[in-house]
């Protein structure tokens, strides 16, 4: 019996915490930003690239930054606050959605 008690108040412990640490919101921004500048610096021209999309990797490449803040700034994220912590979802077909607890944002 004196075990489940110290269940239930680490739970409540922790679920306290997580009520007030989670994440900040530019946070996520930021994480969304960092992630876009290094898949930008990963990219390849592929022989298969329509005209577009090769003009679009050839300036990405030398303009890095920019080319990922032009990115993320026309990103829908959609946060949803809850309880305990914090959902997010991209208009990204590639790492959609994130979740935010205990001051860290996770995205998959």
């Amino acid at each position: 019996m004196a075990f489940i008690k110290f269940i239930i108040i680490i739970l409540v412990i922790a679920a306290g915490v997580g009520v007030f640490s989670k994440p900040d919101d530019q946070v996520l921004n930021d994480l969304i930003y960092q992630q876009t500048v290094n898949d930008l610096d990963n990219i390849e021209l592929n022989n298969g690239d329509n005209l577009l999309s090769s003009a679009l990797k050839l300036a990405c490449m030398f303009t890095v930054e920019q080319c990922a803040q032009t990115i993320v700034d026309n990103l829908t994220i959609e946060i949803n606050d809850y309880f305990v912590l914090k959902l997010a979802k991209t208009n990204l077909k590639e790492k959609n959605s994130c979740i935010g607890i205990y001051k860290t944002w996770k995205c998959f």
